[in-house]
């Protein structure tokens, strides 16, 4: 037998279980992962009528639209809290989100306009909790 520290999955792709899946995440617990980290390229929150429709799975905007306007970092993080996770959790808000709020899926750089909406949107993801900005 070994005691151990809990282990940390810092490139978690756990958003949908926990988010409407089953949040006890056995596989994970089973192996000893007691923390999961996500973010680290997409994320539910935040997110615009512009990143909504950039999403190209139905069920996922579907189910993001629940975030959209003032905190919905802190309403996804707080959604994922209600259901009940064995793990615990936490989130950077993920750079292609992010881009998609500004941009949607068009292509080149992002207006002055564009990068103020970026940059609200992470200076509110970050009041709300999340740990950053990653990018896989």
């Amino acid at each position: 037998l070994v005691l151990a520290p809990g282990f940390a999955d810092i490139l978690s792709h756990s958003r949908f279980a926990l988010l409407a899946g089953d949040g006890r995440l056995v596989s994970k617990v089973t192996q000893g992962i007691t923390l999961e980290i996500m973010g680290e390229g997409s994320t539910n929150a935040p997110v615009n009528e512009r990143a909504l429709a950039a999403e190209t799975d139905e069920q996922t905007r579907q189910m993001n639209r629940a975030f959209l306007g003032p905190r919905g970092f802190l309403r996804w993080m707080k959604a994922i809290e209600k259901r009940g996770s064995s793990v615990n959790f936490g989130s950077f808000a993920g750079a292609s989100t992010l881009r998609m709020i500004g941009k949607g899926l068009a292509e080149g750089a992002p207006t002055p306009e564009e990068m103020e909406e970026m940059r609200r949107a992470v200076r509110e993801a970050m009041e709300d909790g999340a740990f950053g900005i990653a990018s896989a």
